[in-house]
């Protein structure tokens, strides 16, 4: 957020110091304290700041850190370029706009029809065939590896359900968190998305 941005490197030198992971969040509302709300000309200017800082990509951890510290530059690179762009603080902050939010959640999470692996296997064939890129990034067979490492303690209705949440995900979004997360890690993610589904449907 605009007061503690400044501070992003050396929270990243801290966690790599102490062999820790970094999860960066990026404040929306309020509003006045969103980084999002600043000016292209201070925007440019916290980028300018992140430049020159480096880290170190030895071990797993490192690499994610690092990657996080780039994803923190995309956002506001994508900010800088476009700043006409729709933005989740535009909608006003009321109670009417949280019930609506939560109804809207609900009424997606309702549609939401369980996948089986055969689907989910069609479907990572064909991001991998329609672009090549991917196979670069994180081979194919390697995701799969990752998958059954992370998802072999569902049962066949959750699996379902998390085949069918892969399947609405973005694939580049997808390849990125397998490769900078543990399978630990991964299974602690599915089990929140599946437990925020179960929430939204109860």
């Amino acid at each position: 957020q605009k007061d503690n941005w400044e501070q992003l490197p050396l929270i990243i030198n801290l966690c790599n110091e102490v062999n820790a992971y970094i999860y960066v969040s990026y404040l929306e509302r309020p509003i006045q304290f969103a980084i999002a709300d600043m000016s292209k000309e201070d925007l440019q200017k916290v980028r300018d700041y992140m430049e020159p800082f480096s880290f170190s990509k030895l071990t797993q951890k490192e690499r994610h850190n690092a990657k996080c510290f780039e994803d923190f530059k995309h956002y506001l690179d994508t900010y800088i370029a476009n700043m006409d762009s729709k933005k989740y603080h535009e909608y006003e902050f009321n109670r009417d706009s949280v019930v609506s939010e939560v109804v809207a959640m609900k009424k997606e999470f309702s549609k939401i029809e369980p996948a089986t692996f055969l689907d989910v296997t069609r479907w990572i064939d064909s991001q991998y065939e329609a672009d090549k890129k991917f196979d670069n990034e994180l081979p194919k067979e390697i995701l799969f590896e990752k998958l059954n490492e992370s998802l072999g303690l569902y049962n066949d209705e959750e699996l379902g359900i998390l085949y069918s949440f892969m399947m609405r995900s973005n694939f580049g979004q997808l390849i990125t968190s397998m490769k900078n997360n543990s399978a630990k890690e991964l299974q602690q993610l599915s089990r929140a998305s599946l437990n925020e589904y179960l929430k939204q449907t109860a």
